[in-house]
């Protein structure tokens, strides 16, 4: 009779401990995000030879600046947390327009599309982390 006392004292106890602390917003504070960045020519535009593109783009650390010539070019950064800003600021000149994309990846979930645009000469794709 004595351990069955205990073991009524003791459950409610290890179902507490079992509930954890219950968020709404569906986030942990585990959660890691990686961003991809891709730049792909567009439509032809001009007669040019060349295709010259400057990229500046958000690292974790810091912001990178690269010059892209004929090229596509993609990365993938990270790990980010949520609420950090990621963007992209593309100039281009030259025979081709620019196709641009920032993709949101979380906790190794397949990318998904958060900022793009089509066949322009540049833009800026960002994205704040919030999900």
């Amino acid at each position: 009779m004595k351990k069955y006392f205990y073991l009524l004292l003791a459950l409610p106890l290890l179902l507490l401990s079992a509930c954890g602390d219950d968020d709404d917003s569906g986030t942990n504070s585990q959660d890691s995000y990686y961003v991809k960045y891709e730049v792909e020519n567009g439509k032809e535009i001009s007669g040019d030879d060349h295709t010259s593109r400057n990229i500046t783009y958000k690292t974790v650390t810091d912001e990178k600046v690269i010059t892209v010539v004929d090229e596509p070019w993609d990365g993938t950064y990270g790990p980010f947390k949520r609420g950090d800003r990621v963007y992209m600021i593309i100039s281009a000149t030259g025979r081709y327009s620019t196709n641009a994309r920032l993709s949101i990846s979380k906790n190794k979930e397949a990318f998904a599309i958060k900022d793009e645009f089509r066949d322009a000469t540049g833009g800026i794709l960002e994205y704040t982390i919030n999900y």
